[in-house]
């Protein structure tokens, strides 16, 4: 048998956070990251924007990795 506790306070879950700052920009927005691997980028992007209803779009450019919020 399990034994029911009460009074017990609840824990609040750790929020997902990121390196990129996908919670901070606007459709249109757009950040530079130096990272060689655009699947590491893309990825979080993606995870991001699926849980928040954002989308983003991932393109190498001459510089580096160029991340844009599209919708």
């Amino acid at each position: 048998m399990i034994k029911i506790d009460k009074n017990i306070p609840f824990v609040e879950s750790k929020a997902y956070t990121s390196k990129y700052p996908f919670n901070k920009m606007n459709i249109g927005d757009s950040f530079l990251v130096e990272v060689q691997d655009e699947r590491k980028i893309a990825s979080a992007a993606s995870y991001f924007g699926t849980r928040n209803s954002m989308k983003f779009s991932v393109r190498n450019t001459d510089k580096g990795l160029r991340c844009w919020r599209i919708a």
